[in-house]
């Protein structure tokens, strides 16, 4: 049953929304045949950690888990916008690097300490 019904056509899904599920984990959506996502909501939920390959997704909203540690981007090529408000993130922005295509990154209400010369 679910995102994996056999009669569920996920070739074709351009959008999920599993906001307010208590999910602790989206590898699921990795490999399963989501094709065509470009958009995921996963708002409000447990996720801690994430690993994710999704060539055409290009907006992954986190906002409200239990990120500690900004996740590698590396399996989404075309991301473009990102929030990841109100986790628990601290440490660097290393793994943005891989990311250029970013154009809307939030990153409000988490755990960073910066100094100025290190948002440069």
């Amino acid at each position: 049953g679910g995102l994996l019904h056999p009669k569920l056509h996920r070739y074709r899904i351009q959008l999920v929304d599993l906001s307010n599920n208590n999910l602790m984990d989206l590898s699921t959506l990795s490999h399963s045949g989501f094709d065509a996502l470009h958009t995921i909501m996963a708002r409000k939920n447990l996720i801690s950690r994430l690993s994710l390959t999704l060539p055409s997704l290009v907006e992954l909203n986190l906002a409200y888990n239990a990120l500690r540690v900004m996740p590698s981007l590396g399996g989404l090529p075309h991301l473009e916008v990102l929030i990841l408000s109100h986790n628990q993130l601290h440490g660097s922005l290393e793994n943005l690097k891989s990311s250029m295509r970013i154009k809307r990154l939030d990153l409000a209400y988490n755990e960073f300490d910066w100094t100025p010369s290190q948002l440069s």
